[in-house]
């Protein structure tokens, strides 16, 4: 890549990395493990100079004159900006301040602390010094978090008590670990003592009582949450939802016409589902759950059965791949337990790796826990989904550090389109032991098709959070996931209609594809040869990369 483009895009991606200083240490740049991001008023100020500075210098250039390569950069980094100046226009920071979710490439606050400590690199002095002066950023950290939860009270942009009651509960979890056990030492394990020590005053002198403070703001911005779970509820909510859908998915979508696209597909993958369950012999699927559960080794009691069971499915899962894509990322990814504390508000995630740290699948080992249903998690997380995409994007030579990192930053609809793809190929791959596992799989298809109806009831038509939970226990889910699942949405608005929209338009282009004389590895190859690009321009890109 040569030219005024990639001069534009190195500047780009330099000052964002400036202002998100958590990214940087995600992808590996060190220059900024000392700090954490400002979200404050000047934060706020900066963040709009880089990305409206990148929408300007972008249109300057003429798009077809360019490389195709430098072409795609430069439609994500626009995608990019837009995305984070219509959070920043909506004023999605007062949201955030008191959410227990990630968002994208951020976390709320009380996820902050741990995911910190995993992603920090401790092997050298200078990491762990830098490390020590960032636990020491924390306390101003969150005071401008508690500034900003203040402005949304104020403005009466409030989040909703479900979602802060969450958060609570996070900080409660977090307080009441002793310093001397916390995982926010683990950066300070390759240290010596004073090290070590210097990390338990921080946390025990600086970081604690600063989340003691933060718990307290949480207490008192709990009488003045919102009952109602959605945008629409806000004023201008329903421009904020609109804005929030654009941003995740890049198509100008109408709620109404999502909310109905997932009926249609809910109601398909319940036929399918009913279908299953005849074939296992039971009435419906709800029967067909419970048996399953119930039946010897249903049901895993122990979190090393859940570790093992996962262990054994992504290792089966990067064998079965070779037969299925011509390209293969170096190593498989790392398979680790989400950290107890956050076990009650995160399901199972991937975590990009590094030059230095593989990819990472993180399992919720929270028992019990059916056996039957982990299996498309696995291979929605590790392979063939996310490590297989993403761990392939960052190894892509040649290509922009924006666009390796891409599916940290935009095009959710891409990444998560794959993953759920990846778990019906799953199917095709001879991937799931029995139909109990398949059971499973179609139980987490319902789940993503009535995401797309419950996350717009909740947003654009005002939905209670019994009914969305109505909702998504009829497709499947059970009463403690259904719960967490309405509470996600309601904190991150339109990102759960990602993974059925970009599943959708992965399975269209591979028709196209196949109709045309291709078989599914080419396809499957040239779609992950492309790399990350916004939903919106895939289809476009995808032709013009056909042989």
């Amino acid at each position: 890549m040569t030219g005024e483009a990639v001069r534009v895009l190195d500047a780009y991606w330099d000052r964002f990395l400036a202002v998100e200083p958590l990214l940087a240490t995600l992808v590996g740049d060190p220059r900024f493990d000392d700090v954490l991001p400002d979200p404050g008023e000047h934060g706020r100020a900066e963040r709009h100079r880089v990305h409206a500075g990148l929408l300007a210098a972008a249109a300057g250039i003429d798009a077809a004159r360019l490389a195709a390569e430098e072409r795609r950069t430069l439609a994500l980094a626009v995608a990019l900006a837009r995305r984070e100046l219509g959070c920043l226009a909506q004023g999605m920071d007062r949201l955030w301040a008191v959410g227990h979710m990630p968002i994208g490439f951020r976390f709320g606050p009380g996820l902050m602390l741990g995911v910190v400590a995993f992603q920090q690199p401790g092997d050298t002095a200078e990491q762990r010094a830098a490390y020590l002066r960032r636990l020491a950023a924390f306390p101003a950290y969150l005071d401008a978090v508690a500034a900003n939860a203040a402005e949304g009270v104020a403005s009466g942009v409030v989040a909703p008590r479900a979602v802060v009651a969450r958060t609570i509960g996070q900080v409660e979890r977090l307080l009441a670990t002793p310093v001397a056990d916390s995982p926010a030492l683990a950066p300070l394990a390759g240290g010596g003592d004073e090290e070590r020590s210097r990390g338990v005053e921080a946390l025990r002198g600086q970081v604690y009582p600063a989340y003691a403070r933060f718990l307290e703001v949480l207490r008192g911005y709990l009488p003045r949450a919102q009952e109602a779970l959605g945008l629409a509820a806000l004023p201008g909510g329903m421009d904020t939802y609109r804005s929030e859908v654009l941003g995740w998915t890049t198509m100008p979508l109408e709620p109404d016409a999502v909310h109905q696209l997932g009926r249609e597909h809910l109601r398909r993958v319940q036929e399918e589902r009913t279908e299953l369950a005849r074939r296992l012999g039971h009435a419906d699927p709800a029967e067909a759950v419970a048996a399953l559960e119930d039946r010897p080794g249903g049901r895993l009691a122990a979190r090393e059965e859940i570790m093992a069971l996962a262990r054994d499915q992504v290792a089966r899962s990067w064998e079965a791949v070779r037969g299925w894509f011509g390209r293969l990322p170096a190593r498989n990814c790392a398979v680790v337990p989400v950290d107890p504390a956050h076990e009650d508000d995160l399901g199972e995630y991937y975590l990009a790796g590094t030059s230095e740290r593989a990819g990472t699948y993180f399992v919720n080992t929270r028992p019990p826990r059916p056996a039957y249903e982990l299996a498309a998690t696995s291979f929605h997380e590790a392979n063939p989904g996310h490590h297989l995409q993403i761990a392939l994007e960052l190894e892509a030579p040649d290509r922009h550090p924006l666009r390796r990192n891409a599916s940290e930053l935009q095009g959710a609809a891409f990444a998560e389109g794959w993953g759920l793809y990846s778990e019906r190929l799953a199917d095709e791959m001879g991937l799931y032991a029995d139909d109990h596992e398949r059971l499973g799989m179609l139980n987490q298809q319902a789940l993503r098709s009535a995401r797309l109806v419950a996350d717009t009831g909740i947003h654009a038509f005002g939905w209670t959070r019994e009914r969305s939970i109505a909702t998504l226990r009829a497709s499947g889910c059970d009463e403690w996931a259904a719960a967490a699942e309405t509470d996600r949405y309601a904190a991150v608005p339109g990102q759960a209609l990602t993974y059925r929209l970009g599943q959708l338009e992965i399975e269209a282009l591979r028709e196209e594809w196949t109709a045309a004389g291709g078989d599914v590895r080419g396809f499957h190859d040239a779609l992950l040869g492309l790399g990350l690009l916004p939903l919106a321009s895939l289809r476009t890109e995808l032709a013009a990369a056909r042989p």
